[in-house]
């Protein structure tokens, strides 16, 4: 049964990494490491994770918020609703206020059936709302949900702090060469 787990386990993506570390060989071995990764995985503090934003630290010791801005009129929460400055702005305010650390944009639904956006007007709409945030909200992490390497390029270009990749890189094979840079 043991042999089973290990087996299904290192056919997993999850954990796939974990193997290069634990290896083949014999079984006793093999438990062996499994209790000695153990052992050291419950002394991880989990929390300890920062990421660098700007000149800042940003600390996950305690749960970020992330209000969401969708600037697409098919989105399947709230579509339509922020279209103009003043709804951007009043509602990214409004998140503010209510706790959010930082804001992510997003220009296309990928809910089930959307339509397609295409990127000209998902570049527009990204860089007239991130440029904004920045310039009213200087102080709040900006994220911008995207797929496509072009558009998390404008963002960034335009002041955005995050790209939240739904494809993790694997719709745009360029996406991690331009986040890398």
């Amino acid at each position: 049964i043991i042999f089973l787990v290990i087996h299904n386990l290192k056919r997993s993506n999850l954990v796939r990494p974990l193997f290069s570390y634990i290896g083949s060989g014999d079984f006793f071995i093999i438990c062996i490491k499994l209790l000695f990764l153990h052992y050291h995985l419950k002394t991880i503090n989990f929390f300890e994770v920062y990421i660098k934003l700007r000149s800042h630290l940003l600390s996950f010791d305690t749960p970020k918020i992330m209000g969401i801005l969708n600037v697409t009129p098919d989105s399947f929460f709230d579509g339509g609703k922020y279209s103009t400055e003043k709804e951007i702005l009043s509602r990214v305010e409004q998140m503010i206020s209510e706790g959010a650390d930082m804001i992510d944009v997003g220009a296309v639904s990928t809910r089930p059936g959307a339509m397609d956006v295409p990127v000209e007007e998902e570049l527009m709409k990204i860089k007239n709302a991130v440029t904004l945030i920045v310039k009213n909200f200087p102080h709040i992490f900006v994220s911008v949900d995207t797929w496509r390497s072009s558009v998390a390029q404008l963002a960034i270009d335009s002041g955005a702090d995050i790209i939240n990749d739904i494809s993790g890189g694997t719709f745009d094979s360029r996406m991690f060469e331009t986040i890398a840079r």
